[in-house]
């Protein structure tokens, strides 16, 4: 598997523990607080996910304006 795609994954999952916890009242509690944790650990790995791709998409935006030829140094 891709690093992409286990971050792809990684996203997946945070959204779908977000809206497990949306649904809370159809939870027992300790289904509850296994998916808050487990969504809550996943918080900050989102984050850093989130400005990866980010960073990413600025370095493409960069590099094509750098290959434009209109574009004179």
């Amino acid at each position: 598997m891709s690093l992409e795609a286990k971050l792809d994954k990684i996203l997946s999952r945070h959204q779908q523990l977000g809206d497990q916890l949306v649904k809370a009242n159809e939870m027992s509690s300790q289904e509850f607080a296994k998916a808050s944790k487990e969504y809550s650990d996943l918080n900050e790995i989102v984050d850093l996910i989130k400005s990866l791709r980010s960073a990413q998409d600025q370095l493409k935006s960069l590099d094509k304006e750098l290959s434009d030829p209109g574009l004179d140094a």
